[in-house]
């Protein structure tokens, strides 16, 4: 028997969730409350001590009060970079990348923000520089961005975002661009040493016993003898916070201020979403255990492939970091400690609407329904302040609302499980709100749930691949290409 079910949140929220016909009882989402209970009896003193949590890997539970990220300076590092530099190059890839992404594309939207009128195009109303993101090796982008009209490498800063300084697409970039800088600044007659002024580091800031950072990334910077970092500035990865997790952290703080989005409203919706993660977990105002819920249950239907179904366009971004986040969690295989094989897939689809609708639907309605299900993200005041409709006079919002009105109805006629999150408001408080309650639910997911018992926060088999690449690398000589 069908059942709808509505979850609300406290006043102190202004999220809505609302849960289509799921196709789950009250006896069945009731069966996994011991679960969920479990985990947050065991969250709840972490969340109390600090060092504790950080071995768990939770601490961006409270990304809003660790001690070591200094948010004045943030703002402050922010408004230099946007008082002395035309553009901005954020260097990084998975959640360095994701993350900073996911919030440009929600505030600022990405295809068009270079084109704006630079005094006036940052997320506060004033000016902000342009923004390029590289998160890979690509030859063609590096050469294009090179061409561009009016680039001037030295008024550009890089903001190199890596905790180990090893990523191989990341160092890659960064030495590259290194070298473009200092040809730059030698054309210009300036020396090649202030090269270092133009590099905002987030980075491990630990420091070995004969006073060496660990980070490779910041090795480049350090002046030993007088234990100083010579880049424009530095900023931690704090201990205790994975990379698709580290969003609230410099990570995605330092890109978000250099635009102009009020980074302290962003750690009101961390504190909000974190206080939500605490609410009874047989309450239907615990948003993160309810979407865990539906999605446990999904699993255990057979249900792998989840379409994180966003509407509108500012939410690309958001789709792929979420696409990230579930997928490194959750995709696992290892031996518990009872001794059980534990092997737990869920695949997710980043679909965009209403882009999507004219291929992936086609798939969710007329594929095999039976393993699926669907997590709709909306909002209701996408982009009020702008009067743009068609002929009819509707309101683009309006249309784009319609659209996945009509969109969750047809997957309901399909019979597919599926529930829905609302934005009500498109503000940085309410955003970050989002992102920490999907992250929450994927802890509950992965921790109450799926039990992996800690591998919800790692991610063993990366490493597997960046080996080969090593490997492979040794066949190829300075200089080579790949047909010589």
């Amino acid at each position: 028997m069908k059942t709808e079910t509505f979850i609300d949140l406290n006043p102190l929220n202004s999220l809505k969730a609302h849960g289509m016909p799921t196709g789950y009882t009250p006896e069945q989402t009731q069966g996994v409350e011991p679960q969920l209970k479990a985990y947050q009896e065991e969250l709840k003193p972490l969340l109390a001590d600090l060092p504790a949590l950080r071995k768990s890997n939770q601490a961006w539970y409270l990304a809003d009060r660790l001690p070591e990220v200094n948010i004045e300076e943030v703002i402050k590092v922010g408004q230099d970079v946007r008082d002395h530099f035309k553009d901005v190059v954020i260097l990084g890839i998975g959640g360095s990348d994701f993350g900073p992404r996911a919030l440009f594309d929600m505030f600022l939207g990405s295809d068009d923000y270079n084109n704006l009128y630079p005094a006036q195009r940052g997320a506060d109303g004033k000016a902000a520089p342009n923004i390029h993101f590289f998160q890979s090796f690509d030859s063609r982008k590096c050469r294009n961005f090179l061409k561009r009209e009016g680039l001037d490498l030295t008024q550009t800063v890089f903001v190199v975002i890596s905790k180990s300084g090893k990523t191989l697409e990341t160092r890659r970039n960064f030495e590259f661009f290194r070298q473009k800088l200092k040809e730059a600044l030698k054309n210009k007659n300036i020396d090649e040493a202030t090269h270092k002024d133009h590099f905002v580091l987030v980075t491990d800031e630990a420091i070995d016993d004969n006073g060496h950072p660990k980070s490779v990334l910041l090795q480049e910077f350090w002046d030993v003898p007088a234990q100083t970092c010579s880049a424009r500035a530095l900023f931690p990865v704090p201990d205790g916070v994975g990379g698709r997790y580290s969003v609230f952290s410099p990570v995605g703080l330092i890109p978000a201020a250099i635009l102009g989005i009020n980074v302290k409203a962003l750690l009101q919706g961390v504190a909000d979403g974190c206080e939500m993660a605490q609410i009874a977990t047989d309450n239907s105002d615990n948003l993160p255990a309810q979407i865990a819920t539906y999605q446990y249950l999904a699993l255990k239907e057979g249900r792998n492939i989840q379409y994180f179904y966003a509407f509108g366009e500012a939410f690309k971004n958001l789709t792929k970091w979420y696409e990230q986040l579930v997928e490194e969690s959750i995709g696992k295989r290892f031996v518990n400690k009872k001794g059980e094989s534990i092997e737990t897939n869920l695949i997710i689809k980043p679909t965009v609407g209403t882009i999507d609708n004219h291929s992936f639907v086609q798939n969710l309605l007329g594929g095999t329904p039976k393993d699926k299900f669907v997590l709709f993200i909306g909002a209701s005041d996408y982009a009020r302040e702008e009067d743009i409709s068609g002929d009819d006079g509707i309101h683009f919002d309006d249309n784009l609302q319609a659209t996945l009105d009509g969109t969750r109805q047809a997957v309901c006629d399909e019979a597919i499980p599926n529930i829905s999150l609302t934005v009500q408001q498109f503000s940085e408080r309410e955003i970050a709100q989002l992102m920490l309650i999907l992250e929450s639910s994927i802890a509950y997911l992965g921790e109450a749930l799926v039990g992996l018992e800690g591998n919800t926060f790692l991610q063993p088999d990366v490493e597997k691949y960046k080996i080969k690449t090593v490997e492979a690398l040794k066949k190829f000589t300075q200089g080579a290409t790949r047909h010589e």
